[in-house]
């Protein structure tokens, strides 16, 4: 973000992360990682009036994950059934996992949307779950 910002580029999309409060801690490296990266984007978006940061925080992202080898694995098999009966019994089921499952296309359309469209029009827009979960990816 930093080297975006020295070399003018005027909009920077984040990914980030809903976690779950429990992981909300520096003693967890990926947490305080995610935080960092969103106070820099933050920094970014009021370091200059033509500045614009959009972070993006998904919680559990099902798809298709390809491992090193690049094999295929689709995590939707096992993911997607679970946000379906994730909608269909919430108060059970939102006791442990209080955010709704995004799809990785629901995710890439957030994405492409902040990096070309004036869609959300602030100059540090959250993109949070639930509006990710709406997307139509």
């Amino acid at each position: 973000i930093n080297a975006a910002q020295q070399c003018g580029v005027p909009r920077v999309v984040l990914l980030g992360a809903h976690l779950p409060w429990l992981l909300q801690t520096d003693f967890f490296a990926y947490a305080k990682g995610k935080r960092l990266s969103f106070e820099a984007a933050q920094n970014f978006a009021n370091a200059a009036q033509k500045h614009v940061a959009t972070v993006i925080q998904p919680s559990a992202i099902y798809g298709t994950r390809h491992t090193r080898s690049g094999k295929a694995i689709n995590i939707a098999r096992v993911m997607r059934p679970l946000a379906k009966l994730q909608n269909a019994l919430p108060a059970m089921i939102n006791k442990v996992l209080p955010e709704p499952f995004v799809s990785v296309d629901a995710v890439a359309q957030c994405t492409v949307d902040a990096c070309l469209a004036d869609q959300y029009p602030s100059k540090f827009s959250v993109i949070a779950n639930a509006q990710i979960a709406g997307a139509k990816g």
